[in-house]
């Protein structure tokens, strides 16, 4: 365990024992405990309440991984809650009644190029809302160059951008764009889970593309708005269906490897984001070297 990680554990028993000023039980939050190394973890599991605990203690993690003792504790134990974002498909609805909340509505194509821009964040697109509530003012309606004023300004940390380079098989600047999200602090567990999901939605598309199904059925199937799914359906002819399915069980291997091996995280991204990137090029037997 590094001194950065004991000293991290030394804070959360010091916060534990210290009573708050205005009385109650202490309380001490660990964000990002997925990255902790096992020693550090097993510290942390040493701090589990036995009994009536005498403090509260919160870890936060985005990817469980349940073959460390920590996280399998914390299940058996029934101390363990989920909180999964809302889909994609659903955002769009969300934003227009948080929208009618506040006295607006939504001139034409104005949520989808909202959806586009804030993900299924809700914490960024509620702020969002809120400041295109101010702009536009009491009652007014919400149009798409209100948007464009007001959050187009947050497109270039968005990580839904990475689909559109995907599909675009820009993968150059996807791989830029990975780089500039990870320095911004956006975990690699979910990059990488957004990639796979991203890869799986374009590989089904591809197999669809003979069925001629309506657009409304192969967004259902996708799973996503009627818009998005155009977009996946454009993108996913620019692949083969070969190289959609290598590209889907290297996103799995890279999910594996970000949970398991002793290379940075970042280091693992990248190389699967290269490997990527010469599949599409020329598909070969070789994978990702984790």
């Amino acid at each position: 365990m590094g001194a950065g990680d004991d000293r991290l554990v030394a804070c959360v028993e010091q916060a534990l024992r210290t009573k708050p000023l205005f009385g109650g039980r202490p309380c001490a939050v660990v964000k990002d405990v997925d990255s902790l190394p096992d020693a550090a973890q097993e510290r942390i599991l040493g701090l589990l309440p036995r009994g009536d605990p005498d403090g509260h203690l919160v870890l936060v993690g985005t990817s469980p991984d349940l073959r460390r003792r920590l996280y399998a504790t914390c299940v058996r134990e029934s101390w363990a809650f989920r909180f999964p974002r809302l889909p994609i498909a659903r955002i769009p609805a969300w934003l227009r009644q948080e929208a009618t909340e506040r006295g607006h509505v939504f001139a034409a194509g104005a949520v989808e190029q909202l959806t586009e821009l804030v993900g299924n964040d809700l914490r960024m697109a509620a702020a969002e809302i809120e400041k295109l509530s101010l702009y536009v003012g009491a009652g007014q309606a919400i149009g798409m160059d209100a948007v464009a004023a007001v959050v187009g300004a947050i497109r270039d940390r968005s990580v839904f951008e990475l689909a559109t380079l995907i599909e675009r098989r820009d993968l150059g600047a996807a791989l830029a764009l990975v780089r500039r999200l990870l320095g911004q602090g956006e975990p690699p567990v979910a990059l990488a889970a957004f990639l796979a999901g991203q890869l799986r939605r374009m590989l089904l598309a591809k197999s669809l593309a003979g069925s001629r199904e309506a657009p409304a059925e192969m967004a259902s199937r996708l799973g996503v708005p009627p818009w998005v799914a155009d977009r996946i359906v454009s993108g996913a002819a620019r692949y083969d269906e070969r190289t959609l399915e290598r590209a889907v069980i290297r996103a799995a291997e890279l999910d594996s490897a970000l949970k398991s091996s002793r290379l940075p995280p970042t280091v693992l991204l990248e190389v699967c984001l290269l490997e990527l990137a010469s599949v599409s090029k020329a598909p070969s037997p070789s994978r990702c070297a984790f």
